[in-house]
């Protein structure tokens, strides 16, 4: 008996379009297809992956495959779809009121909640703007500069520096973006030093994660080195804030959604010149590349 795993990367763009059937674009289709056996990384030799509709074996002399517990990428209608076509049995898989439940919780605004949970100062706290006028209000907290999310996007898509838009594009991106999913996120521009996250498995922190981003925070890379070489790089001690998350997510997150999660944060030198920690930039309630990196990094020193 198994784990039955499923690398859709699409998946915060499937939870944004809340269908059963998601058709990702061909760039992501292509990774999807270089990618699918991704979880082979950290699967046991009794599990499987599906891979184009199909429960694949991980170690191929296992002579049958059985499915005891599924675990994609990320849970989605359309994620609970695949594993129905291929012959999962339904009571393996989330119910529809679940996934509703999941999918608000994936929403940005968590991050929102979470910051002030942590009692995180109100004046650096992002808004959910459902108007444009919310929306500038808000950037005018932060002298005009700011950056602009969609609720639903991952890996950094979906997020606008404003600062390197023109005021007509902001226009545009402020309206399309309420429109499209009912409201925009805005959040401050932090004079940023380093991107990691705290990664967290049924709620309990199990690692960090250094990863690299571009200047719009769109997701590059990860840093394999080791857990206090991350912490050296930093040059922050990022722990006691990780507890107090710890703490958060166990009211916030863990009664609807077990399973790994990653709070992005960064280091960032504020006017005063100390650094600091932004305690939460996204919380990703799913797989990511920086849990993958963790786990590929502990199988490695095991063998």
């Amino acid at each position: 008996m198994g784990t039955l795993y499923l690398f859709n990367p699409q998946n915060d763009l499937a939870l944004a379009e809340n269908s059963t059937h998601y058709n990702p674009s061909q760039k992501v289709a292509e990774l999807i297809r270089q990618q699918a056996w991704l979880p082979r990384e950290w699967a046991q030799p009794s599990d499987s992956i599906l891979v184009d509709g199909k429960i694949c074996p991980v170690d191929p002399s296992e002579p049958s495959v059985v499915v005891s517990r599924v675990e994609p990428w990320g849970w989605s209608r359309d994620a609970k779809r695949q594993f129905l076509q291929a012959g999962v049995d339904e009571a393996l898989l989330p119910s529809d009121s679940w996934l509703a439940a999941h999918r608000q919780l994936s929403h940005r605004r968590t991050s929102i909640s979470l910051l002030q949970a942590l009692g995180y100062p109100t004046e650096l706290i992002p808004v959910e703007a459902t108007s444009a006028a919310q929306a500038y209000g808000a950037l005018q907290r932060w002298g005009g500069d700011g950056f602009l999310k969609l609720p639903w996007s991952g890996s950094g898509r979906g997020v606008f520096r404003v600062a390197e838009m023109g005021a007509e594009r902001v226009e545009r991106y402020i309206q399309g973006m309420i429109r499209r999913q009912g409201s925009v996120i805005v959040e401050p521009a932090y004079n940023r030093q380093a991107d990691f996250a705290a990664l967290f498995y049924h709620g309990m922190f199990r690692g960090l994660s250094l990863f690299v981003t571009d200047h719009n925070h769109v997701y590059q890379r990860n840093v394999e080195i080791p857990q206090r070489a991350i912490i050296h790089r930093l040059g922050v001690d990022p722990m006691p804030i990780i507890s107090e998350v710890e703490k958060v997510l166990a009211h916030l997150i863990t009664p609807t959604y077990q399973g790994w999660m990653g709070v992005d944060m960064l280091t960032y030198l504020p006017p005063s010149g100390e650094l600091k920690i932004a305690p939460c930039i996204e919380v990703n309630l799913r797989m990511t590349m920086g849990v993958a990196t963790l786990l590929r990094i502990q199988r490695r020193c095991k063998g």
